[in-house]
């Protein structure tokens, strides 16, 4: 395996146009075209959603060692309301996503049409 290679510019969320990059992703660097102040982000999860079920699974293996199986009852529908909140970002992040996909291709058809 070698050294993955940086880019030193990549193109600007906003406006399109190549903009330096320090291989930070949200980095503090404004576009020197539009002005956006984080040109580069990164959409989507950061791994907070796996840090919380680590967090949830290592507390849960711990109240089974000290209060034995009946802690099952208090860990499940903990569990499930996590899982189901977690799932429930997930659709709602993908709609977002969808919807701003299809905004962005009306646009492009507008400006393909002028």
């Amino acid at each position: 395996m070698g050294d993955v290679e940086v880019p030193d510019e990549l193109p600007c969320e906003k406006c399109g146009e190549m903009t330096a990059y320090n291989g930070l992703i949200g980095a503090r660097l404004s576009c020197g075209y539009c002005g956006t102040p984080r040109p580069h982000t990164m959409r989507g999860a950061t791994g907070c959603g796996g840090v919380i079920f680590m967090i949830f699974f290592v507390v849960a293996i711990l109240l089974v060692l000290i209060n034995g199986d009946e802690s099952i009852l208090i860990i499940f529908p903990i569990f499930f309301l996590m899982f189901l909140i977690l799932f429930a970002r997930v659709v709602i992040v993908g709609l977002k996503m969808k919807r701003e996909a299809k905004k962005k291709a009306v646009q492009e058809k507008n400006l393909n049409q002028e």
